[in-house]
């Protein structure tokens, strides 16, 4: 049975790319993917910190092949072509693109500025619908309908319910994820590239930090899950896994919450 089982989830021999891959959910991202035997290549800005996120992945999960990394900004179109540019320079098919890197930004209502709505729908939306499209050729290169290649996309709870308070582009951006996910499955998958998205509820990250590093803020939230927790790295490895290593699930939007959403 355990042979049967890695057969099914094996990742190996499949290329990811993770934007915004270096903190919270996307580290998580990568240790799953890694630990299932994909070559996981990490975006961020800042190179030093992709080097050490690099650096503590290998170190902890040794595996091989060992994790990388390609340093760009996303908030730009300048970013986005550099990204394409290095990444094409290393490999000519991507069988996995993870869209995760995301914003959001809080100011009470009379005072939110549009400058938030136009920064959180820019990475939020405009940066995946982009970047999906110029890597196209590579995923359809290595895609055949046994082994389709995917694209997974990190919306949130907050697309789904309201959430977040004063944050009010957020959610309607990540529900705009969530709607571009299902446009794309269904012109995509003629191609052999399934899409998806996972919409997490709570788990530890930077923007989530005011919450989960505040014993008693953490408390009270958790007792409004129904679960009775926050989410942990293996919830979204399992959820992640089974929708990378299929072939037949497309276009569906994953709420990973606890039953937050309830």
């Amino acid at each position: 049975m355990k042979t049967c089982l890695n057969s099914l989830f094996s990742l190996e021999g499949r290329t990811a790319l993770i934007t915004g891959g270096t903190s919270g959910i996307g580290l998580m991202m990568a240790r799953s993917l890694m630990l299932a035997g994909a070559r996981v290549i990490l975006v961020g800005r800042n190179p030093e910190n992709c080097q050490q996120k690099i650096s503590e992945l290998n170190d902890t999960i040794r595996t091989s092949p060992t994790a990388e990394f390609i340093s760009a900004d996303l908030s730009s179109e300048e970013g986005l072509d550099i990204l394409v540019t290095k990444l094409i320079s290393r490999t000519e098919k991507l069988s996995i693109l993870i869209n995760n890197a995301g914003m959001t930004a809080h100011s009470p209502l009379g005072t939110y500025p549009g400058s938030h709505f136009d920064d959180i729908m820019a990475l939020n939306v405009k940066t995946p619908f982009l970047l999906a499209q110029a890597l196209l050729p590579q995923l359809k290169a290595n895609a055949t309908a046994g082994r389709p290649s995917h694209i997974i996309n990190t919306g949130s709870i907050g697309g789904i319910v309201h959430t977040t308070p004063d944050s009010f582009a957020y959610g309607p951006s990540k529900a705009a994820l969530h709607h571009m996910t299902k446009v794309l499955a269904k012109r995509l998958a003629s191609d052999h590239i399934l899409v998806n998205a996972l919409a997490p509820g709570l788990f530890p990250s930077k923007m989530s930090a005011w919450i989960t590093e505040d014993p008693s803020t953490l408390d009270s939230v958790s007792q409004q899950i129904p679960v009775g927790r926050i989410g942990h790295p293996d919830d979204i490895a399992r959820a992640l896994i089974a929708l990378v290593s299929g072939s037949y699930q497309t276009g569906t939007i994953v709420a990973l919450d606890g039953g937050m959403a309830l």
